[in-house]
């Protein structure tokens, strides 16, 4: 009897696990097909379409992703199809990292691909595969103790700024996290602040000095968009709403919990301190946008874990919930309606390769 029992409890535990993990996977499926078979959706894709059979006229694109571009057209693998390995690379890679942050993954996949986040995988490939990389290093480096974990996070750097050299600014923004957190401690918080005011109230940072320094790291392309909106400074309605919601949830969080956080949101925490300085300073500009997203593809965790501190049922709680959910809404329906990353409309079909 007691032998049947534990026969029918473990039957039960392997059909939730098969059940749940299938449902993980079948989200994740249709969030890849959706991204690969766009056909030639999204505001760069027929750049990528161009260099993927003329990878001469864009000697700019990165090494690795140039040598994979080439691999795959040398065994006769068509545009269309690469779409959906890089799709699928940049989309796993994330989703591991989101993983190894929170047990919670059905939650993280939808505060990760709910937002703008996924709609950037529609357009920017080389980014994209740069970015997922950045955050699974970021993860690793702050969630495992194995003495290894440096060479080999120090790898994942390597490779997504081989990828994309905007990767260099992910890192810049790892160091700053990692010598604010030693000089300031519990202080950090007030001191963005009151940085951050001064943004607020009218002290500006010129973008095309940031174009200069991008030069210096190999990224010198932005240099093209010196005269144009790409480096313009723009302080819009939409800019600021993300800007209050993030300080909202900034300044609900108490200061004693962020200490009970894992260090990996700790540090994430300094980030969205980071990230409310460049909003203030330099606005929402589409350079900044590149920039910050090393940043915002790491909110989710910090979302996750600032729930979790908060008491059940508590007042706090429900308020957090209600500035998460309002924050993903908000971008996800701006992304929608303005067509971002060039997703309207859509040219692909998810369940069919496209012949490009």
């Amino acid at each position: 009897m007691i032998r049947e029992n534990t026969s029918k409890g473990v039957n039960r535990v392997s059909i939730y696990f098969i059940w749940r993990y299938g449902i993980y996977a079948s989200i994740v499926t249709i969030l890849i097909l959706l991204v690969g078979n766009r056909n030639l959706t999204g505001t760069d894709t027929s750049n990528y379409f161009t260099a993927y059979y003329n990878s001469n006229l864009f000697s700019y694109f990165e090494p690795f992703y140039t040598g994979m571009q080439n691999f795959f057209l040398a065994y006769g693998i068509r545009f269309g199809i690469f779409q959906v390995i890089i799709g699928a690379l940049s989309l796993i890679i994330l989703l591991v990292a989101y993983n190894i942050a929170s047990k919670r993954i059905l939650f993280m996949i939808w505060l990760a691909y709910g937002p703008f986040q996924y709609f950037v995988f529609f357009n920017i490939m080389r980014q994209g595969i740069s970015l997922s990389f950045m955050t699974l290093a970021f993860v690793l480096i702050y969630s495992i103790s194995s003495k290894w974990k440096y060479i080999f996070c120090a790898i994942l750097f390597f490779t997504a700024y081989q990828f994309h050299h905007s990767a260099i600014f992910g890192f810049i923004l790892f160091m700053l996290v990692e010598v604010s957190s030693i000089l300031f401690k519990k202080n950090i918080k007030w001191i963005a602040m009151i940085f951050s005011a001064f943004g607020i109230i009218g002290f500006r940072l010129v973008l095309s000095q940031f174009a200069n320094i991008a030069s210096w790291f190999g990224v010198s392309y932005f240099q093209n968009y010196m005269n144009t909106s790409y480096l313009q400074q723009r302080f819009d309605w939409y800019g600021w709403l993300n800007f209050i919601l993030i300080l909202l949830l900034i300044f609900i969080i108490k200061i004693d919990d962020i200490w009970s956080f894992s260090l990996l949101s700790r540090k994430i925490y300094i980030m969205s301190l980071m990230y409310l300085l460049l909003l203030s300073f330099m606005g929402n500009a589409q350079f900044i946008t590149r920039i910050s997203y090393y940043i915002t593809f790491l909110f989710p965790i910090l979302f996750v874990q600032a729930l979790d501190s908060a008491k059940q049922n508590s007042v706090r709680k429900w308020i957090i919930l209600l500035i998460i959910l309002f924050y993903t809404g908000i971008n996800f329906y701006i992304s929608v309606q303005t067509g971002a990353n060039g997703i309207n409309p859509y040219q692909g079909h998810i369940f069919k390769f496209s012949n490009i």
